[in-house]
C-alpha cells in the first residue's frame, strides 16, 4: 500500500470515527435534551368486561424449525477462519516469518 492510500484511509476511518456520535445523537434524540417525550394514555379506572371460557382446541403438531441451525454456525466458523488466514498471507507481502535460533 503506498504512501498516500493510507493516509486517505486513515484520514476516512478518523472522519467517521469522528462522525458517529453526532449522527446517533441525532437519531435517537431527534434534536432533544431528554430523549423521545411521549403524551401519556388516559387512565381507565372500570373493570374489563369477563371473557368467556373457550372451548379446547385440537393440540397442534409440531411446526418445523427454522432458522439457523448448528450447521450454519459451523460454516461461518470455517470461513471465518480461512478468510483470517488468506487475510494474514495476503498482508505478509511474501516474507517468511523470523526463523527460530538455533541452539548452539
Amino acid at each position: 500500500m503506498t504512501q498516500r492510500a493510507k493516509t486517505v484511509l486513515l484520514a476516512f476511518t478518523m472522519a467517521s470515527v469522528l462522525a458517529s456520535p453526532f449522527a446517533d445523537a441525532a437519531r435517537l434524540g431527534k434534536g432533544g435534551s431528554f430523549g423521545m417525550r411521549r403524551a401519556a394514555p388516559a387512565q381507565n379506572y372500570q373493570r374489563p368486561a369477563p371473557v368467556p371460557p373457550q372451548p379446547m382446541a385440537a393440540p397442534q403438531q409440531a411446526q418445523p424449525r427454522k432458522g439457523p441451525g448448528v450447521g450454519t454456525a459451523i460454516a461461518a466458523g470455517a470461513a471465518g477462519a480461512a478468510a483470517g488466514y488468506l487475510l494474514g498471507s495476503a498482508m505478509n507481502n511474501g516474507h517468511a516469518s523470523a526463523p527460530a535460533s538455533q541452539p548452539a
